[in-house]
């Protein structure tokens, strides 16, 4: 099976940068949101599952729902600043990746996204896979098991129709029309007044779409009628601002550039791209800048849980100093480097599993840790222990 992954990239930049703690260079620029989006990128990179990466994005000009609504998302907070002079770096880091960026003047990522759904289930290939990456739920209309899904990377989330039907009580195609009815603060669209989502539940359930809920005013009680007839004009207007364009041409073919990931990531240019903005903690060893006085340690990979635990308790019944650092995000861990001695072993944790190595070394009474950051170095280690990070699934492997 061919997936194909979809990255709806301003619903992305917006949750890195919200996600990740301020994050700035030794000159102070701000760096948190083009970090998130390296280290998501970087691990798509890494995952086998992924074939094909695309990125749907805004085009220029007013978009088409504004000249409509002048209203249209008019309640949204104007982009921070700290975020506003990172968006260049993103895009040059997709650019430095060969990732293709799907975009139309005057549309929005949605439409993007909901042409290319359409055109992947228009094509009846049953070896392609689409996985649309964003947390909005506009999106959820195009979900068809087998064929299109939604991956909320920030909560883990893998939604399907069953998801959208325990959360919205409607099927994933009446999202538009329940939107139409029920005011959707994101993007400030009309709704029906008073009409809350249980109204817009039973109605859907009865006449399936707005269209047919207003052919069938004759048989509605007369309180609902009138208000349906009174907010007509609303409720259409809105059903158009939540509808998603799916007639878009989507240039997919053979010439598209590729985000191949049997390329080598870490080529000259994204090096130094990573290197500038000083993300140290994802550069592979060998590119990490040292000082010129300091020796770089060799460094044995270790993949058998059992013999590290050997070695070091050589260590700990020495008394002797144990220095640990880890990478990953909170609560995750993904390397652990132990040094001791002048001798460094590393273990990935996506290939070996030391639990209860870790377990172990945290409650000998006579080993003494120390570390760089021993406070962020200990939260990951807890939540490897505790909650757990090796994946269950693919989908789980992605953040």
């Amino acid at each position: 099976m061919q997936k194909i992954f979809l990255i709806d990239v301003f619903n992305l930049i917006y949750r890195m940068f919200y996600a990740v703690p301020a994050m700035h260079t030794r000159v102070g620029k701000p760096v948190n949101a083009v970090y998130g989006v390296a280290k998501f990128l970087l691990s798509l990179w890494e995952d086998p599952h992924v074939d094909e990466l695309i990125i749907a994005s805004d085009g220029e000009g007013e978009a088409v729902r504004s000249q409509i609504y002048s209203e249209y998302k008019a309640t949204r907070d104007r982009m921070p600043d700290d975020l506003r002079s990172q968006l260049e770096d993103i895009f040059t880091l997709l650019r430095l990746l060969q990732i293709p960026v799907l975009e139309a003047s005057w549309y929005e990522a949605d439409d993007i996204i909901g042409s290319f759904a359409t055109y992947i289930i228009q094509q009846k290939n049953p070896t392609q896979e689409l996985i649309i990456i964003s947390s909005d739920k506009d999106l959820c209309q195009f979900i068809t098991d087998g064929k299109v899904q939604i991956f909320d990377a920030m909560k883990q989330k893998h939604i399907t129709r069953k998801e959208v039907r325990e959360k919205f009580h409607v099927e994933p195609e009446q999202i538009a029309d329940y939107l139409a009815i029920v005011w959707d603060t994101s993007d400030n669209i009309p709704w029906i007044l008073w009409f809350w989502p249980k109204k817009a539940e039973d109605l859907l359930g009865t006449y399936h779409s707005l269209e047919n809920i207003y052919s069938h005013l004759d048989v509605i009680p007369e309180k609902i009628r009138n208000t349906l007839i009174d907010q007509k004009e609303k409720a259409f207007l809105s059903y158009k601002l939540a509808s998603i364009y799916t007639d878009l041409p989507i240039e997919y073919d053979s010439k598209m550039s590729r985000f191949d990931t049997t390329r080598v990531f870490w080529n000259p240019d994204v090096v130094s791209f990573f290197q500038e903005r000083e993300f140290t903690s994802l550069l592979p060893i060998e590119y990490q800048t040292t000082k010129k006085s300091f020796l770089l340690p060799d460094i044995t990979d270790i993949t058998d849980a059992d013999l590290l635990k050997q070695k070091l308790s050589l260590f700990v019944e020495a008394k002797k100093n144990v220095i640990i650092a880890t990478s990953g995000w909170r609560f995750t861990l993904s390397d652990v480097l132990f040094s001791v001695d002048n001798t460094t072993f590393r273990v990935r944790t996506s290939v070996t599993e030391i639990r209860e190595m870790l377990i172990w070394l945290l409650a000998s009474d006579v080993v003494t840790l120390t570390g760089y950051n021993l406070a962020d170095d200990l939260e990951r280690i807890h939540g490897y222990i505790s909650l757990g990070n090796a994946p269950v699934e693919w989908q789980t492997s992605l953040f």
